[in-house]
């Protein structure tokens, strides 16, 4: 006579219980062990906040990151010497948009390299241009990171007692059941594994975002002004002369507003 749905769930729940139960019972023994929440201080390269200095910052899941602004005066060989910087580093670019106006050449990159150059590549951004503003940050994941591996140990144990159950089940019923419940399973084991997986990718390559911009002479403002010169001479006590004065000024101050916007 085979098992009945209704014995089956309650068999099923205090299996699941058991197992769930001695994996509280380890975690609350391993979090005792451990110290409490750590801030990594990246200006001094120490903890803050009360906690303790670990021997190894490896055992700490750190992301780093990074915003610098640079102004060079030759954009061109600025970007193919980082290019080539960053292929040396193991790093690549993730994204890039380039514009390019009147008066502006302006590069907004992002740059992912392996965590263990991060230093070296915020370095090389300022060799061959000025840095402008930069700010840093680590983000200490610890807490969150081991939170998750937690939870899909506990939903992996629970999907191999339910695989374990789903064996000995001798009804279609109950079996459809089990099968229901290994499913929703698969769903957030998939969902938290997304998180650890973009977790390990964050901590194994640091991100810097940077911007690039060059000012571009402006050609015809030094012929302008010997035109204006020459008219000057010419014609300095006629209406021609100061119509011409004042339309120069006017298209100087305009170029000089336009292009303090454009900065901006």
């Amino acid at each position: 006579m085979g098992i009945s749905l209704t014995k089956s769930k309650n068999f099923k729940r205090i299996l699941i219980t058991v197992l769930l139960l001695s994996l509280v019972t380890i975690s609350l023994v391993a979090c005792g062990s451990s110290g409490g929440d750590v801030n990594y201080d990246a200006e001094n390269g120490s903890m803050v906040g009360g906690g303790t200095v670990p021997e190894d910052l490896k055992d700490l899941k750190l992301i780093y990151q990074a915003k610098i602004n640079v102004e060079t005066d030759d954009y061109n060989k600025y970007i193919g010497d980082l290019e080539a910087k960053i292929v040396e580093l193991g790093g690549y670019i993730s994204s890039a948009n380039e514009t390019t106006s009147e008066s502006l050449k302006r590069a907004v990159l992002t740059i992912r390299v392996p965590s263990d150059n991060y230093e070296a590549m915020k370095k090389a951004t300022a060799l061959n241009g000025t840095v402008v503003n930069s700010s840093h940050e680590v983000v200490d994941v610890t807490e969150s990171y081991t939170d998750i591996e937690g939870r899909l140990a506990t939903l992996k144990a629970e999907r191999e007692a339910l695989n374990t159950m789903l064996e000995k089940a001798d009804s279609i019923s109950t079996m459809l059941e089990i099968r229901k419940e290994i499913n929703e399973l698969n769903i957030e084991i998939e969902s938290y594994q997304r998180q650890l997986n973009n977790y390990d990718g964050r901590i194994a390559y640091s991100t810097i975002s940077l911007t690039v911009e060059q000012e571009i002479e402006d050609d015809t403002a030094g012929f302008g002004w010997i035109i204006f010169t020459i008219i000057l001479f010419i014609a300095p006590e006629t209406v021609l002369g100061t119509v011409i004065l004042v339309f120069f000024v006017v298209v100087i101050v305009k170029k000089n507003k336009n292009k303090k916007l454009k900065r901006e």
